[in-house]
């Protein structure tokens, strides 16, 4: 009789315990992180290491010899830039060409980890690109549509340290009081120190007419970005997201595609902006990824 009773009780508490631990462990919410608000790190270059599980969004996408940042939007897909999963041509051709898609069995990505080598890696079932995308030219600034999806080969579970990003359907104007939050594994220095632990620094939406300015080629899907306390995304952080933070939860406003190339925070970087590709991503993925916010 007692041992049937302890029996009952362990079958009560566990019951009880996978209750209380299911909205954490397996939360599909978008955007949500354990952690309080706070001012992230001056700068990306130079920059601040993000705590374990503070973005948990975020992905490592690594290409044969090269590298991206990316972001969970569901349990099977990672949102990049287009560049980041089309062949790289060295040198660059001398006009802008269409992409030829990567071979998936080159890619890798990395979640659940700010330290790129400790995290789960998972294969990629499908690299997607804009059919708009072109490769720029060295004449070129930069590539219009440079957007990508990477389809898993097996669905994510959800953790604390891997959870999905909101997406944007809003778009953001310049605001120079509102912080941006930008996050990637690329160059901290500005002289190929390529960091293991995931950095974030603070950025604003400028106003379109900047990048107009500094780029000509500057348009309507694009987000420019400033540097704002000397931060700025750099190589490697291609792919990366701009966040804010709206009603407590994060959400991705533009994917890190492209700048100067060289190290000066006086000229903003350009990023897709989400929320003029909406459609595309919820095409592309079978309505399985949607803009949230």
């Amino acid at each position: 009789m007692a041992s049937n009773l302890f029996l009952v009780l362990g079958v009560i508490f566990t019951v009880i315990a996978l209750a209380i631990a299911a909205p954490f462990e397996d939360n599909d919410e978008c955007g949500v992180s354990d952690f309080p608000d706070d001012h992230a790190g001056e700068r990306i270059i130079n920059g601040t290491k993000v705590p374990q599980g503070k973005y948990p969004w975020l992905a490592y996408v690594r290409m044969g010899l090269y590298a991206c940042t990316g972001t969970i939007v569901s349990r099977k897909y990672i949102l990049t830039a287009g560049h980041c999963v089309c062949v790289i041509e060295d040198p660059p051709p001398p006009t802008p060409q269409p992409c030829e898609p990567l071979d998936p069995s080159i890619i890798t990505v990395v979640v659940g980890s700010v330290n790129k080598r400790e995290g789960q890696r998972f294969k990629i079932k499908r690299a997607i690109h804009h059919k708009k995308f072109r490769f720029p030219s060295p004449k070129d600034i930069g590539a219009l549509h440079d957007i990508g999806l990477l389809e898993l080969e097996e669905p994510l579970n959800f953790t604390k340290n891997i959870r999905r990003v909101c997406l944007s359907s809003k778009r953001q104007e310049g605001d120079p009081k509102k912080n941006v939050v930008i996050t990637g594994w690329g160059d901290i220095t500005g002289g190929e120190t390529i960091p293991d632990v995931l950095r974030e620094g603070t950025a604003r939406v400028t106003n379109d007419k900047i990048c107009q300015t500094n780029y000509g080629d500057y348009e309507s899907d694009m987000i420019c970005i400033a540097s704002h306390n000397h931060t700025m995304s750099y190589r490697g952080d291609s792919g990366g997201p701009a966040l804010v933070k709206e009603n407590g939860r994060w959400t991705k406003i533009g994917i890190c595609s492209y700048g100067k190339g060289r190290v000066t925070f006086k000229i903003p970087s350009i990023y897709a902006r989400v929320s003029s590709f909406c459609d595309w991503i919820a095409e592309n993925s079978n309505n399985e990824v949607k803009c949230d916010s």
